[in-house]
């Protein structure tokens, strides 16, 4: 019986005393290969130089031949985590991609995420009758998620009809399915809301996140700033992206990180492994705390 307890205490000292690991995955988005210098032109080019880099997934889009980039990183055995997809209304009707239903046929059972970025026409701010058209849409659309097992979230954006973590987190809440959720977006926070205070603009978000996008960023009045600022390749600028990926680790976030990489003017195979070390310089930093 002592041995048993001698066992026990072990273990659980280990446990206490085992180091934190930052392993959440890091994919690249697919913007990576779209807006920077000098990128690879076809498909296996690019995955190749995402792969050689060591993501662990490369980001699609709903513009982009999403048949061939699957089968390419099917091939070396890397995930397609998330896809950029529009969602508009337009005259009273909410418009999806035409090729949604393929979409939904292609990665049927992958898990991947549908992130949608929402536009109303004649609507720059949030309105409460705009609002419920858009939920009940999102309702039948989690329903589908359940039936070809995706994910499905709202990605706020700069000047899009959804814009703040906010008002996506209360669409979020209104859907009340756990198939769609909402994605954090650093530089669209930076640049609706602000650097001030962004601990307590992101608090009570970890149950609803589905993937959280990551970069290096300047600090400062980042409203006033324009993207050439407010995206960098990681480990750049002086905003502190260690401090705002080691909060969310900290209060429970495990879900993927995305690269964001729009237009960075900077070689694109250059910005990546830059972005990669970053990265990797954040895990052993996690780490030895």
């Amino acid at each position: 019986m002592n041995k048993l307890l001698v066992f026990l205490f072990l273990v659980t000292a280990s446990a206490c005393t085992s180091p934190k690991a930052l392993d959440n995955p890091l994919y690249a988005f697919n913007n990576c290969m779209r807006t920077m210098l000098d990128c690879p032109e076809g498909t296996p080019e690019q995955v190749e130089a995402i792969a050689a880099l060591g993501y662990g997934g490369f980001g699609g889009h709903e513009s982009v031949d999403l048949v061939s980039l699957k089968r390419e990183l099917d091939a070396r055995e890397m995930g397609l985590p998330e896809i950029y997809v529009g969602i508009y209304l337009r005259e009273g009707k909410v418009v999806l991609p035409d090729n949604w239903k393929a979409m939904l046929d292609l990665f049927k059972g992958t898990e991947t995420l549908l992130a949608l970025h929402v536009h109303a026409d004649d609507n720059a701010s949030p309105d409460a009758a705009v609002d419920r058209i858009f939920v009940e849409k999102f309702r039948e659309l989690a329903q589908q998620a359940e039936e070809y097992q995706v994910q499905l979230a709202v990605y706020p954006h700069h000047a899009f009809y959804c814009e703040t973590t906010a008002h996506a987190a209360d669409l979020v809440k209104l859907v009340g399915h756990p198939r769609f959720g909402m994605t954090l977006n650093l530089c669209h926070l930076l640049k609706v809301e602000g650097s001030a205070g962004w601990e307590q603009k992101v608090e009570g978000l970890i149950p609803y996140l589905k993937m959280v996008s990551i970069h290096g960023a300047d600090a400062g009045d980042t409203q006033a700033m324009g993207w050439d600022q407010l995206i960098q390749p990681l480990g750049e600028g002086s905003f502190d992206t260690f401090r705002f990926v080691q909060h969310l680790k900290d209060t429970g976030y495990e879900g993927i990180f995305g690269l964001q990489c729009f237009g960075i003017q900077q070689d694109c195979s250059e910005a990546l492994r830059k972005s990669m070390e970053a990265w990797r310089s954040f895990q052993q930093r996690y780490t030895k705390r």
